[in-house]
């Protein structure tokens, strides 16, 4: 018998009368008026229907699998307890990584920073090289036409 969106048979009769610590006799009662005190309809829509809009508005939509006891999103998608327990877990790790990306962005920097540092150093050497290069052509050009003047030692 359907009382509002609530399904009660009489083989739920025993189990109802137990959760709600009510007698047959008033429950029997409920089903020939066909309504249900609210509080009662409340709750076998929670536990019979699953709608957790029940227990609060911004639950509209979710649901429990009164079977399985998975939460059901708007969207159908099923989470079971084990997945539920696991989000601290996910916030912690999400929140390690988090803090690894920031120490590697960190080191990042620093490198980029020695980089430019290297670079910069690199354009001096190369410069004093060059200059070395020209003062060391200069002196050897200078060095074999002092020795072609020279005259040779007998």
């Amino acid at each position: 018998m359907m009382i509002g969106d609530v399904w009660i048979s009489p083989p739920m009769i025993p189990d109802l009368c137990r959760r709600l610590d009510v007698c047959r006799k008033t429950v029997r009662r409920w089903m020939q008026k066909g309504r249900l005190p609210k509080p009662v309809y409340d709750l076998l829509d929670i536990t019979e229907n699953g709608n957790l809009a029940r227990i609060h508005s911004d639950w509209e939509g979710w649901n429990i699998d009164p079977r399985e006891g998975h939460l059901i999103s708007p969207n159908r998608l099923t989470v079971d307890t084990g997945k539920i327990m696991s989000i601290e877990l996910r916030y912690q790790q999400i929140a390690a990584l988090q803090r690894k990306i920031e120490d590697l962005q960190a080191c990042g920097e620093r490198q980029d920073k020695e980089l430019r540092e290297l670079t910069e150093l690199s354009k001096t050497q190369a410069a004093r090289i060059a200059e070395l290069e020209t003062a060391l052509a200069g002196y050897t050009e200078g060095t074999v036409v002092a020795m072609r003047s020279r005259k040779p030692r007998r």
